[in-house]
């Protein structure tokens, strides 16, 4: 493991902690007003690794790190008795323990967590937009289509490019972003309805999605690409050509995606249509000269006569037909399925412009259907460059100060509750969406990956998600806490014992199972990349 491994370990370990530090100092702050007694402050389960004693609460670090607790006393039922439950006061606590403190104290503790778990998400977001900024392209704030792939769910159901997608199965969608995990979401070989605009007209169709592999998670898509608007970017080294010039078409044919860019562009020369300052030039002869890259070269499994930097010109004798790194890997993914881990052969050509033949034997893991197999490509990496010229849609970035930046920040606060409360209820009506959620052994390898303002963001998420999902009125929740809280509130009494204690038994069972059921496909996931 590299130093930069190391690092990003500790990176994802110290967030990780911050978020159930926060959300447990919520816990701790609350019994301390209600006049509860707190024994231990615990970051992590399990045996403690280092810790201190003040005012008789103890305060550590412990050896698992995936979890944390305040312990008050009295608060775990299986070490009480029958008759303590009688002495339950409304008013007033006089032993300072959890289960006779009143119900309002009890049920301020419980909702402290996520409320403090909220109120950090929202701190997060304000400070990353008045620190940072925003950055956005113009096309993943709509949902028209810019490009429609190859014998696609979109394409059988004779979608076309410029429909806007304004609902799947009912529900609206608002941007890019909304409608791809709403597909996602979708259970593979699904029929979804889409309601479109098009052409000005509202149109209905409907389309079966497909499955691909994201690591060993199975998941839908359309196989469509945004609308965008294409720009020059850098300057170019065809004559003719300036920085910022738009992209409007490649031998008469018009560009709305990097993918129609790619594809028209791909076999040699072309006429390139460009707008600069409100008026069409056309270029000729344009040789745009893009290919595919190695990027990275893992240990093992694979030929020596790989190397960073080496431009790929022909996989398995034949020219390259996919125009991005998607279509390139599901050819790749595609060909290994087919041929039974056979070994793929790639021809390169190397810096100093000689060409070698390299082979990899990517490791396939059978699933049924077929499609469903997992391919492991032994983490060999790949990219997509420019020689000559270099287009990308234009990045605007947005600057906020104190005041809209919090307004902002709320902004996105809400949306993150929006999509958690979306992703749960698919949890309770859709049987594929629970193998699509990751546990902590994700969240930290995702975490690893991230730096400066998406580690940020992806904290601030993480932490209004905990927060939502606290709250679910579950047996091992806040929220189903909260819900016994108020079924004795308007009971009038305390339920039985025995059934506390059996209510938290199933429930710490159940969350076992789906924990480690979570687990596992994490790990998968992190050997598969």
């Amino acid at each position: 493991m590299s130093f930069l491994d190391i690092a990003q370990l500790i990176q994802a370990l110290l967030a990780f902690g911050l978020l159930i530090f926060v959300h447990e100092l919520g816990h701790f702050i609350a019994a301390l007003y209600c006049g509860i007694t707190v024994e231990k402050f615990s970051i992590g389960f399990g045996p403690r690794l280092i810790g201190f004693t003040k005012n008789d609460i103890e305060y550590c670090i412990s050896i698992i790190p995936f979890g944390g607790y305040v312990k008050m006393a009295g608060e775990d039922p299986t070490e009480r008795d029958e008759e303590e439950e009688q002495t339950i006061s409304t008013e007033g606590n006089p032993t300072g323990e959890f289960h006779t403190a009143p119900v309002r104290h009890r049920i301020l503790v419980a909702i402290a967590g996520p409320l403090v778990n909220l109120a950090f998400g929202l701190i997060l977001y304000s400070f990353m937009f008045m620190v940072w900024g925003e950055e956005t392209v113009g096309s993943m704030k709509s949902t028209r289509i810019g490009h429609i792939q190859v014998n696609s769910a979109a394409e059988a159901a004779d979608l076309k490019v410029g429909d806007q997608i304004v609902s799947v199965d009912g529900k609206k969608v608002r941007n890019w972003s909304e409608l791809t995990e709403t597909i996602m979401l979708t259970p593979p070989r699904n029929k979804v309805k889409l309601n479109l605009i098009r052409e000005g007209r509202t149109v209905t169709a409907s389309a079966t999605t497909k499955s691909r592999k994201v690591g060993s998670r199975t998941v839908s898509q359309l196989g469509i690409l945004p609308y965008q608007t294409l720009f020059i970017s850098g300057p170019p080294k065809i004559e003719g050509l300036q920085d910022q010039d738009q992209i409007i078409a490649i031998d008469g044919q018009e560009i709305h995606s990097q993918v129609d860019f790619n594809t028209k562009s791909q076999k040699g020369p072309v006429d390139l249509t460009i707008e600069r300052n409100g008026k069409l030039f056309t270029i000729k002869n344009v040789l745009v000269n893009w290919h595919f890259q190695i990027s990275s070269i893992p240990k093992g499994n694979i030929s020596d006569k790989f190397e960073s930097g080496d431009k790929i010109l022909r996989i398995n004798g034949k020219p390259i037909s996919a125009a991005n790194l998607n279509e390139l890997f599901q050819e790749l993914d595609d060909f290994a399925r087919n041929n039974n881990s056979s070994p793929v052969s790639f021809q390169l050509e190397k810096s100093d412009q000689l060409t070698t033949t390299a082979e990899i034997k990517p490791t396939v893991r059978d699933r049924r259907p077929k499609d469903n197999s997992e391919i492991d490509w032994h983490g060999l990496g790949i990219r997509h460059t420019y020689t000559n010229l270099v287009c990308r849609e234009n990045v605007e970035t947005i600057n906020y100060n104190f005041f809209t930046g919090w307004k902002r920040g709320a902004e996105e606060s809400l949306e993150a509750i929006y999509r958690t409360f979306n992703v749960v209820q698919k949890l309770f009506t859709q049987s594929n969406t629970i193998g699509l959620v990751s546990g902590p052994v994700g969240i930290l390898r995702i975490i690893t990956k991230q730096s400066g303002p998406s580690l940020v963001f992806l904290i601030a998420f993480i932490s209004i998600n905990l927060a939502i999902v606290n709250l679910l009125p579950l047996a091992i929740t806040d929220g189903g806490q909260i819900l016994l809280f108020l079924i004795e509130a308007i009971r009038g009494k305390p339920i039985k014992l025995k059934y506390q204690v059996g209510i938290q038994t199933v429930a710490v069972v159940l969350l076992i199972l789906l924990a480690v059921y979570i687990t596992i496909n994490d790990v998968r996931d992190l050997f598969s990349s």
